[in-house]
């Protein structure tokens, strides 16, 4: 990436760095790194941070001339060996808005990477991620959380992870990031909001087959359920924000099955699809 993209992100940092209040916690390291790892060691550097999750994840994220040849990285690297596990580099560019794309290449040695890349496209959508690049100012959080998600999918695509992640509707195909300012909306808590709603009527029951965690698991199931955001990006209008109802509650199942087609379908027709028990 250009330079002038990797100082727009580190000033991100910065700012974000002083907010109260934040599910994150970020501290800058002061370069030059020395001792930090091997492949980082005496490299260019504009800045790097350590970024820490209020449930205790962390990340190292570096912006720096990876390569020595003057074009700029965003490394993101492990907690406990300082080892790179993504490196973001190729900028895009539509209007005014600027991405970083990242694209999951698995190369182990086991005959297992078609394997891989199947389980990352099924919870990202694909293997290019877009990941827009916040201004300075930006009082969101979802870039720092891109970079956890994209990491969480990276690493337990590499282990084909039973603990399997959420789908993501945060890395779409194609034009998503040609809409970062609808998408920057639709996070984690207005689902939280819609559960915790739920809750309070009844247990967590799929909207469309009716499934319940908890009764068929037990307490591992307690409290789990996904929430599927019934209008498509395409259909919000710059400036709305994603409401408690327009979050469907659904089974991992019907979830995917929801996003298994373009264009996706809606809660009636999978509905309509659902085979009744009694005629299996």
């Amino acid at each position: 990436m250009r330079k002038a993209t990797a100082e727009r992100i580190s000033r991100y940092f910065k700012a974000r760095a002083s907010a109260e209040g934040s599910r994150f916690t970020i501290k800058r390291l002061r370069g030059p790194l020395d001792g930090f790892h091997q492949w980082a060691d005496g490299k260019r550097l504009i800045s790097a941070y350590e970024i820490r999750r209020d449930d205790g994840e962390v990340i190292y994220c570096l912006l720096i001339d990876w390569r020595e040849s003057a074009e700029w990285y965003l490394v993101l690297c492990s907690q406990m060996t300082h080892a790179p596990l993504s490196e973001l580099w190729r900028e895009t560019q539509h209007d005014d808005i600027v991405s970083l794309a990242w694209r999951y290449q698995p190369t182990k040695r086991d005959g297992r990477n078609g394997d891989r890349v199947a389980y990352f496209r099924r919870h990202v959508g694909d293997t290019t991620l877009q990941v827009s690049v916040p201004d300075p100012d930006e009082q969101s959080l979802r870039f720092i959380e891109d970079l956890f998600d994209l990491l969480e999918n990276r690493l337990k695509a590499d282990e084909l992870s039973l603990d399997e992640p959420e789908t993501r509707e945060t890395f779409p195909e194609g034009e998503a990031f040609e809409r970062r300012h609808l998408l920057r909306e639709r996070n984690s808590t207005v689902i939280r909001l819609a559960k915790a709603r739920a809750m309070k009527t009844g247990a967590l029951v799929c909207q469309i087959c009716k499934f319940d965690f908890e009764q068929r698991y037990g307490v591992v199931g307690h409290g789990y359920i996904e929430g599927h955001h019934t209008i498509p990006v395409k259909d919000l209008q710059k400036g709305s924000q994603t409401r408690v109802e327009d979050i469907a509650l659904v089974c991992s199942n019907c979830h995917r099955m929801l996003h298994r087609k373009r264009p996706w379908l809606t809660m009636l027709e999978l509905r309509a699809l659902v085979v009744p028990k009694d005629s299996e």
